[in-house]
């Protein structure tokens, strides 16, 4: 799961990206469109990336059946996931965030609507995991 805001205003345009699960080319490709195109068109337009949700349960099947190994799908607690993620030197703020985005159900939605902005249709979970495989390997 993964989300994405471009935010366009008349001064400036910029993209602010947390991330759980990012599809980079979905991403990229969605900030070349809006920030090559007028500002006008996208004044103060957010948008969120997310082609499908899955269950975390699913998702592990999905790396399972890609990198021919068997990955279950552990639930930490809420302590534990902060914890993990602060000592990997995330900041309070971002790790918090991640936690309302992983407990609290918030960022359970697919955005399809990405499409249109990128003219195509967005590529998948498994798409991309397949492109990035050498990652987890």
């Amino acid at each position: 799961m993964f989300n994405l805001s471009i935010i366009v205003s008349d001064k400036v345009s910029f993209v602010k990206i947390i991330l759980i699960l990012f599809l980079s080319t979905d991403i990229s490709e969605c900030a070349v469109v809006v920030l090559s195109e007028p500002v006008e068109k996208h004044d103060r337009c957010i948008y969120e990336v997310g082609a499908k949700v899955f269950s975390n349960e699913r998702r592990a099947e999905i790396f399972s059946k890609v990198l021919g190994t068997s990955i279950m799908y552990e639930q930490q607690t809420i302590e534990d996931f902060y914890k993990t993620n602060i000592s990997s030197a995330m900041n309070h703020s971002l790790v918090y965030d991640l936690i309302k985005l992983a407990f609290n159900g918030e960022g359970k939605k697919a955005t399809l609507q990405l499409a249109v902005i990128l003219n195509r249709p967005l590529r998948t979970f498994e798409e991309w995991l397949q492109d990035n495989i050498q990652l987890f390997q």
